[in-house]
């Protein structure tokens, strides 16, 4: 073994083997061209080493005090390289299963290859270009690293408080921790397998990163025209800024806060993804068997984002979507206190929740689903609902025009609709203690049931092949238009205008009905204990069943019709009946300015008083009854009486 000191002197070494040599050199300037350094050590202070060409192996080298090591065509295999307040430079060279423990220092790679190398730096600075880099067990802190057209890759490895600028390059991580640090990737690929980021920084510049295994948490997150694949991971970024890039996260947890992702491609499948305080803008997204909460976020389009769910649970809170055109198949939706405006919702076999939520200006293609809504609102747009069931509580639904089908069932309770067109076929609503006002209905081949003093006012309903159960409601300034169907109204008031009723059967209890210059044909009206006030309007072909009942007919025609009145009161006031057959018992029958023509009348037990009334062509029989006429009209011809056991007062 032999030593060596060198001390305030220039030399020049060439071809020159040491073997186990212990060498210092201290403030000097030396030049090794060729030639081997094996074993033992080199230690630099205030000095320049330049080497071309040299073997360094088996050496414990160090480099203080400002020293200088420029490193060119050289080889240092199995080498432990320290430096401190020093520079150095490896240009064309090979470093294979090297130590490097650098602090406070430069350090440069050009065009080489690191191999198997322990790289420890220590508030340094580490360029490198256009070289390959393979660091293992390595510890950075408070460095800063810049990769130029060079490919980089970290095992075990442990970056802290530190800078690193990529370009053009390859970076594989596996088994790495990164905290405090801030990375820039620009054209950069990033393989990151097993890797925890911490509080850091990281910006992608038209760059792709691949993690998987891995866990960001805390971490801004800077990306602009750039892809983002993540599996299995745990991804948590905050006050991060997504543009123009590609988001890929599969079987992994994010958590996104207060963060911006803009024009972006989102693509999530099994995984979860909390947003918070954060902007979805001009974003297409797939979301697939995975899980997703937005509270207190935007999700915004300007016409061109599209989101696909499917066998998804969404969950949204004190959000917003505007403008976005979402696919929902098979998954859970809710919404808290959210707002959805222009945008387009196409749901399949899915569920719905939305609580203190608004729906404006929205169209909505619901499928084989079940929607509740509760205190929430639904204004404007068209709703298509098909094989649904939708559930109404507490909520207002206007300027809507909604459509149901395929045998839906509508429920709502204490809610309102107005100003709406509503179209049900082969379906069910069901209305109580609701408000449906200055709406349209277009009902068939359904049935309705309205109760619980729900009120349905300055309406138009059109019921076809429909059965309608109404209970303790009101519906009042009404057009009703009622072909084929059979309508119950028990406890209830309807007020009806410019109205038809054809072939149908209505059953009338406890009532108030009021008709105004409408009409019914080929029906049965059936009616107990109501009021029925008939003003300006025609019936015919039809038969009316009275019981215990007020029947008021005002400038009406009543034509061709069976009528059965019993303990009832009827007061037919400037009338017409036509080729009527009409039975009244133990009721009273008041007729002024009423014409009566061929007809068939048999009263019985009843008091009749006409008034100013003319009957002819007609057939009028009193049984027990009584009868007080005072202006009337008797065509005689055309007249035949039967009064047994009768009284003319």
């Amino acid at each position: 073994m032999s030593n060596f000191l060198l001390r305030n002197t220039v030399n020049y070494l060439n071809n020159v083997d040491f073997y186990n040599s212990s060498i210092s050199i201290i403030s000097s300037s030396v030049l090794t061209n060729g030639g081997l350094l094996d074993g033992d050590s080199l230690y630099l202070s205030n000095t320049t080493l330049t080497s071309v060409g040299t073997t360094v192996q088996n050496v414990k080298q160090y480099a203080n005090d400002s020293s200088t090591l420029n490193l060119e065509k050289t080889n240092i295999i199995n080498t432990f390289v320290g430096a401190s307040k020093s520079f150095i430079k490896l240009d064309h060279s090979t470093l294979m299963n090297v130590v490097q423990n650098i602090s406070s220092s430069t350090a440069q790679v050009i065009y080489s290859n690191l191999q198997n190398a322990v790289a420890d730096l220590y508030g340094s600075t580490f360029t490198i270009t256009n070289s390959v880099n393979d660091l293992v067990n390595s510890k950075i802190y408070n460095s800063q690293i810049t990769l130029e057209n060079s490919n980089l890759s970290a095992v075990n490895t442990v970056i802290q408080n530190s800078v690193q600028n990529i370009y053009s390059s390859g970076v594989n991580l596996k088994n790495t921790v990164i905290s405090g640090s801030t990375i820039t990737a620009q054209s950069t690929v990033i393989n990151a397998n097993n890797v925890t980021i911490l509080s850091s920084t990281q910006s992608l510049i038209g760059s792709t990163a691949y993690v998987s295994n891995s866990k960001f948490s805390q971490v801004v997150l800077k990306s602009s025209n750039s892809n983002l694949y993540t599996s299995n991971s745990n991804i948590g970024i905050i006050n991060s800024n997504i543009v123009n890039s590609l988001m890929q996260i599969i079987n992994s947890q994010s958590s996104v806060v207060d963060s911006t992702i803009s024009s972006t491609n989102i693509y999530l499948s099994n995984s979860v993804l909390n947003a918070q305080g954060s902007s979805i803008i001009n974003c297409n997204q797939n979301i697939q068997s995975s899980t997703v909460y937005l509270t207190n976020s935007q999700l915004s389009s300007s016409g061109s984002g599209v989101a696909n769910i499917t066998g998804t649970n969404l969950y949204l809170s004190g959000s917003s979507i505007t403008g976005v055109t979402q696919n929902i198949r098979n998954s859970m939706v809710s919404l808290t206190n959210t707002q959805i405006s222009s945008s387009n919702v196409n749901m399949v076999g899915s569920t719905l929740s939305a609580s203190g939520s608004t729906i404006t200006n929205s169209n909505q293609n619901i499928q084989g689903s079940t929607i509740y809504l509760s205190n929430s609102q639904i204004n404007g747009g068209n709703v298509v609902f098909s094989s649904t069931k939708l559930y109404v509580t507490g909520s207002t639904i206007s300027g809507v025009t909604q459509t149901v089908s395929g045998g839906s069932f509508i429920s709502l309770s204490s809610s309102t609709i107005s100003s709406s067109t509503v179209s049900i076929s082969d379906s069910t609503l069901n209305a109580t203690g609701s408000t449906i006002t200055s709406t349209t209905q277009n009902i068939q081949g359904s049935t309705l049931y309205i109760s619980g003093s729900t009120t349905v006012s300055n309406s138009k309903q059109t019921l076809t092949n429909t059965n309608a159960y109404i209970s303790n409601s009101k519906l009042l300034n009404v057009v009703t238009i009622i072909s084929g169907s059979k309508i119950y109204l028990s406890g209830s008031t309807l007020q009806a205008y410019n109205s038809q009723i054809t072939n149908s059967q209505q059953y009338i209890t406890n009532s108030n009905v009021y008709l105004t210059s409408s009409s019914i044909s080929g029906s049965t009206i059936n009616a107990q204990g109501s009021t029925i006030n008939i003003v300006s309007s025609t019936i015919s072909n039809s038969n009316q069943f009275v019981s215990g009942s007020v029947l008021n007919a005002t400038g009406s025609t009543i034509s061709n019709s069976q009528q059965n009145i019993s303990s009832s009161q009827i007061y037919l006031m400037n009338s017409n009946i036509n080729g009527d057959t009409i039975g009244v018992s133990n009721s009273q029958l008041h007729s002024q300015g009423t014409t009566i023509s061929g007809s068939t009348q048999t009263i019985s037990g009843s008091d009749v008083y006409l008034s100013s009334t003319t009957v002819y062509n007609s057939r009028l029989t009193l049984i027990n009854s009584t009868l007080n006429a005072l202006g009337l009209s008797l065509h005689v011809p055309y007249l035949s009486l039967y009064i047994p056991y009768s009284y003319f007062p």
